[in-house]
C-alpha cells in the first residue's frame, strides 16, 4: 500500500496533496525491515534533482530503519 502511494520516479506532482507523500515517507521509515522492497524507489527520490528537497529529505530519512544489508540499488 505504501508502495503504491510512493509511486515511482519522483511521482509526487500527481498527489493532490504533497504532504500526504511526506507522512508516506515518515510511515515507510517506521516500517523499517518491512519496508525494504521500496529502498531502490526511495533512492531514486533521493538522488533525483527535481524533486523538492523536502522530499528528498523526507526519503534519506526513510532510511533511518532500513537494514544496511538491504539493496539500495536502483
Amino acid at each position: 500500500m505504501l508502495g503504491e502511494a510512493l509511486g515511482a520516479n519522483c511521482t509526487f506532482r500527481e498527489l493532490s496533496d504533497p504532504e500526504q507523500l511526506q507522512l508516506v515517507l515518515k510511515a515507510i521509515g517506521n516500517a523499517g525491515l518491512a519496508a525494504t522492497a521500496l529502498t531502490p524507489t526511495l533512492s531514486t527520490y533521493a538522488s533525483q534533482r527535481d524533486c523538492p528537497p523536502e522530499v528528498r529529505l523526507g526519503a534519506i530519512q526513510a532510511f533511518r530503519r532500513v537494514p544496511c544489508s538491504a539493496d539500495v540499488s536502483s
